[in-house]
């Protein structure tokens, strides 16, 4: 007979089914936004990805990151919108340098727009510690560059982040209309994504 080796832990098993990894999480956000798709048919290609997941898993999903159920998603997915507003669509985004001052090294937050017809990038002003009114300030800027060199836009892409509250006040008041990707959802603003790991890299 074979004996078990004693272990001392006598921490009791968690009951229940163990929790999905964020990257499942992420991976059903991306199939729902770049399509049209029912809860169901993002469960059976979940299951081809290796993802076993239920249906109401996806629901619960797609409710906590308020992406609405697939009969009001119909007409464009994402991808198709973006595609036939290439040109008067801008995304928006931040990244960090580091810079060496006369007290010590500070990390920079430096505000970008990128027009996703031509790439062509407008990089704002940098700062320490943007705040509400720095940012207004680098929206109304980046308003009288729209009208000075009669750049198009009727789209600004950004994520969920707060530090864009200044920006969205401003610019709604110009008529752009602001559209926020959803959360975690890094692949919905891939021009601007793309640029940050380019400059970078």
């Amino acid at each position: 007979m074979k004996m078990e080796k004693w272990s001392y832990d006598n921490t009791p098993a968690k009951r229940g089914r163990p929790r999905k990894g964020k990257d499942t999480e992420e991976i059903i956000i991306r199939l729902a936004t770049e399509n049209t798709w029912g809860y169901r048919r993002i469960q059976g290609e979940m299951k081809k990805l290796g993802h076993l997941v239920s249906p109401s898993y996806v629901r619960d999903i797609l409710k906590k990151n308020g992406i609405p159920p697939s009969p009001k998603r119909r007409g464009m997915s994402w991808k198709q919108f973006i595609e036939a507003h290439m040109d008067v669509t801008w995304a928006a985004d931040f990244f960090t340098e580091e810079v060496w001052t006369p007290a010590a090294l500070v990390s920079c937050y430096v505000l970008f727009f990128i027009h996703l017809g031509t790439r062509r990038v407008h990089i704002a002003e940098c700062a320490a510690n943007p705040g509400y009114a720095w940012v207004a300030q680098q929206a109304r800027n980046f308003s009288m560059l729209l009208d000075d060199h009669a750049f198009a836009c009727r789209y600004i892409i950004h994520d969920r982040d707060t530090c864009f509250l200044a920006m969205d006040r401003v610019l709604d008041g110009e008529g752009i209309n602001i559209l926020k990707t959803p959360a975690r959802t890094p692949m919905c603003n891939a021009f601007a994504e793309r640029f940050v790991r380019e400059d970078n890299g």
